[in-house]
């Protein structure tokens, strides 16, 4: 009869130290992989930034070409931040250097940051990722953040 309980008692054991190494084991890869999506977003964007740009720059390729990826990177680090790959204070941070290219509105040759975001997002006024940078364009950035957290 001893020898029952212990089965039991070390069967119940393992699967508890299981299921725990297993749930840590998720988490870490979790964070993993937002180290991961975090480091490739910011080197997407220095590709965008500075070797696109300076393509578009020296060739006969369209403005819009470059506003386009970089939209398109915008948009992707929206989603990787509502699904929780990219932290609350990174984000932030990158939706300020927006608020501050929107108000610099520099050119890439003769189309400007906000006219590039009109042509690329502004006709969709029913998206939520425009409405989002609408108001982070405003300056409203803490707490448009709040809102749109894990809306998928």
């Amino acid at each position: 009869m001893n020898v029952d309980i212990i089965q039991i008692l070390l069967t119940f054991i393992t699967t508890i130290i299981l299921f725990l190494t297993l749930y840590y084991t998720l988490k870490l890869s979790k964070r993993n992989k937002a180290v991961d999506v975090m480091l490739r977003c910011q080197e997407r964007y220095d590709q965008i930034i500075w070797k696109y740009k300076e393509t578009i720059l020296k060739s006969n390729i369209p403005e819009i070409h470059f506003y386009d990826r970089f939209w398109e990177l915008q948009i992707e680090q929206f989603q990787y931040w509502q699904r929780g790959y990219i932290t609350n204070e990174i984000f932030e941070h990158w939706m300020f250097q927006r608020k501050r290219e929107w108000v610099e509105n520099n050119k890439v040759k003769d189309l400007s940051y906000q006219d590039g975001w009109k042509k690329i997002y502004g006709f969709r006024v029913d998206n939520k990722y425009t409405q989002f940078m609408e108001r982070i364009f405003q300056g409203e950035i803490v707490e448009v953040m709040k809102k749109y957290k894990h809306i998928k």
